[in-house]
Parts: structure tokens; sequence; C-alpha cells
């Protein structure tokens, strides 16, 4: 949870120092804590940032406001995810019963019966048993458990001459295909965990252990002594010895009753119980950063696909805008002339028409024109803006003819103008087939519709 809280305070601390920063008035006010916060990002970042131009920084910046949305609604769903996912039981429909192997236990099944003629549905409670062994088997298994035994009994004990510490005594052997009940003579001397409980004379005690080692219907005795002498234990192992033996005594004491209360007070120290309780709080922080994710590559995906349509709207807009250029210089106008006039009509019919690139970019050139930017060097720079050859000729011929007659210009811009609608007529064509192809699903569809309707009566009749 205190990943959480802290990832809440540096959110929190990015819109505190990003407050300052100027925003755009056009900006809705739901969103003006998020592009601040991307700016301010934008702006710690202009190191590695600093050779990209205006609009790659804006698409970037529309990318982070993005992605710190989708971070902020995972912060506000956080809470409401992580009580439904910690606090609710999945629940599995069961087609077939298989039969539990050998050790792994029975299964139990709640199943459902409905039955002909019967409108509630009877509920059945079936517990399947596991397979079962052949006789040799159980009889291999037995003769691997008291190896086993052998091998694990004295736990860290060096020998069963000297046994100070721990004794293992396992209910379970062979991965649980033995069972094991163990019997010691005289009682009293281990617990059930094999811990020595009894205070021993300096010269030890003699422990008889007997195993009753069991495997489906075969059973097997199995007997070792013990020398147990007083156990030596650090302060930590006393003191945990003491713990068990506080929980031990409570739980006699308690046998009787619907609670345990648990010892305040061992060795006369004070105790604090506490329980570990799992915990969706790494689920929930996952599926946050995986929100902000998918908000900033989405909208990655976006700006390529706006990007992609701009660059066929440049295509297909490039033969009208040369054709304009070369009639209006045939007309008697100069090049800069008629290069303001077509970005003008564009300006007043903006509204009709909608967002044209290419005339925005006209629109950009000559704004950089009353700016004092050379005519021939703002007529380069609107073709390099627009990223498409034809433009940055289109750019290249305007300010190389400069110098030339409004004729030569004239005839230069008309087969321009022819060599571009030829590409215009193959960008269509490839349209076209690329509409074809995203239509081959939908029909895909359709025709399984189809035989749907006419291979369900036929089967139905039957």
């Amino acid at each position: 949870m205190w990943i959480y809280w802290g990832l809440v305070a540096v959110f929190g601390i990015l819109m505190i120092f990003s407050a300052g920063t100027e925003m755009d008035p056009e900006v809705k006010r739901y969103q003006k804590p998020f592009c601040r916060g991307a700016e301010y990002l934008l702006i710690m970042s202009s190191r590695w940032r600093k050779n990209r131009d205006r609009k790659e920084n804006k698409k970037e910046k529309e990318k982070l406001e993005t992605m710190l949305l989708c971070f902020a609604l995972g912060l506000l769903l956080f809470p409401i995810a992580e009580s439904v996912l910690s606090g609710e039981e999945q629940l599995t429909a069961i087609h077939r019963l298989e039969r539990p192997e050998k050790g792994e236990g029975n299964s139990s099944y709640a199943l459902q019966a409905e039955i002909q003629n019967q409108e509630d549905a009877e509920q059945v409670k079936l517990e399947l048993q596991e397979r079962q062994y052949t006789e040799q088997e159980e009889l291999q298994l037995l003769k691997q458990a008291e190896e086993e035994i052998d091998q694990v009994i004295l736990g860290e004990n060096t020998s069963a001459d000297e046994v100070r510490g721990r004794v293992e005594l396992p209910s379970e052997l062979q991965n649980g295909e033995v069972t094991v009940q163990w019997i010691q003579n005289p009682q009293g001397y281990l617990d059930g965990d094999g811990n020595i409980v009894a205070d021993l004379p300096e010269k030890g005690q003699i422990l008889a252990l007997t195993a009753m080692l069991s495997c489906g219907e075969r059973e097997q005795v199995y007997e070792r002594a013990l020398h147990l002498f007083p156990q030596i234990r650090t302060e930590e192992e006393q003191l945990k010895y003491d713990l068990n033996q506080a929980l031990t005594a409570a739980q006699e004491e308690s046998r009787e009753k619907k609670t345990m209360e648990l010892p305040q007070k061992v060795d006369g120290r004070n105790v604090v119980w506490t329980q570990r309780q799992e915990s969706m709080t790494g689920i929930c922080l996952a599926g946050i950063f995986l929100l902000a994710a998918v908000g900033y590559f989405g909208k990655a995906q976006e700006h390529k696909k706006a990007e992609e349509q701009r660059q066929r709207q440049l295509i297909l807009d490039y033969p009208d805008v040369v054709f304009k250029l070369g009639m209006l210089l045939n007309a008697g106008l100069t090049i800069q002339n008629a290069f303001v006039r077509i970005a003008g009509e564009y300006q007043e019919m903006k509204a009709q028409s909608g967002l044209r690139w290419a005339y925005e970019e006209m629109m950009a050139a000559c704004n950089e024109m009353k700016s004092g930017i050379a005519e021939a060097r703002a007529y380069e720079r609107f073709g390099r803006r627009c990223e498409q050859t034809c433009y940055v000729r289109l750019g290249t011929i305007l300010s190389g003819g400069l110098q030339k007659s409004s004729e030569g210009m004239t005839e230069l811009l008309l087969n321009e103008a022819e060599e571009a609608m030829e590409d215009r007529r193959q960008l269509a064509r490839k349209m076209g087939e690329e509409a074809g192809t995203r239509l081959l699903f939908p029909m895909i569809l359709m025709l399984l519709v189809v035989l749907v309707i006419l291979i369900v009566p036929a089967v139905l009749s039957f």
C-alpha cells in the first residue's frame, strides 16, 4: 500500500510544480492539470528534446497528457479494484470430473443436475476418491519410506546417541503417498513437531520411537531408538520455544471456547500479535501502470493515423494547389500574390471545406513572409514542412521561379499539375484496393450468418 501512496505523492508533486506553466486558453478546465503536467515533463526533458521541432513536441505533449490522465484514473480506481478483487471469490463451472492421482487426496465437487420434466435443478455433492495403487507399488513405497525416515529423522542432530535438537517426525512420506503415525515410549518427551519438551536429566533419556507406516491397505512398522539430552538453545531459539509453548497452553485452555485468547506476555515481556493478510496491491498497481501505458501508446497510435491521413490529404490536394498557382500566374499575378490569394480564399472557406493541411502550410508560409522571412526561403520551408517530395519540388520551383518570367513558370506549373493528377489517380486506386480489403471481414461474417440460416433448419429437421 505504501507504493500506492508514494505514487499519489509523486503525482501530486508533479501537479504542484507544473501549476505555474502557461496554458492555452482553449484547453478545457478538467484537462488543465494534465496539460500542465505534460508540459512540465517536456520542460524537464528539454535536453533530449532540444532537436525536435514544435510539431513533434506538441504530439509528445498530447501523448504524455493522455498517459497522465490514464494514470490518474488508475489511482482513483485502485482502492475499488483492490477491495473487489480481494473480497470476491471467482467460481468456475465444472464440465467434467477427473479422478485425482494417488496422494492428491479426494476431490469434492458441487454438481447441479437438471432433470427432464422437473422445474428445479438438484444440487448434488460428490467426493471423488483418488486412484489406488497396486500391491507391488504399495510395498515399494513402504520400503522407500523407511529409507526416507533414516535420512530425515535426526534433523540437525549428528547422531542418534546424542539428540539435543529437534527430531523430524514427518506425518507423510514419499510425497504424501505414505502416512505415518508415531508412538513414543515413554510418552511426553517430544511434541508433535519433534521438539524436546520435557526436562531431561544430564545423563539423558532413551526414547523408543515406533512409526506405523500406512500405504493403501498395507501397513508396516518402523522402530528407532534415540538418546535424548537437554536441549541447548540460543536466545532466539528459546524465545521461539516460549512463544510456541504459550500458544500451545492457550489452545489447550480454550478447547471448549469459540475463540482463543492469544497470550499477551511471554517470559515477562509484552507481545503484540499481527496477522499477514493477502493483498491485491501489486496487481492493482500493475493495472495502474498498464493503464498509463495503454493511454500513452494509444495516443501515439492516434497520432500515427492522423499523420497518415495528413500525408494522404497532402497528396490529394497537390494537383489543385499547383493548378491554381498556374492559373493565377497566367492571369498576371506574381508568385507571392498568387500564393497569398490562394491562402486567403482557403481561410474564408475554411468553415465549410474543413481543415486542409496543404493550405494550412500555405497560410503559415504567408505569415512567415509577413514577419520578414525572405520569400524564397518561405517557399522552401513550406515544401519541407509538408514532408512530401512533390511539395519540396514545388517549393524549389517557386523559389527558383522568382528570377524567371511568368510564362515559363505557368508552363512549368501546368506540367507539374498533370503529373500530380496521375499520382492522385494511383493513390485513389490504392485507396480503393484497401477499402475492398477492409470489407472482406464483414463479408465473411455475413456469409457465416447465411450459412447458419441455411444449415440449422436442415439439421433440426432430421
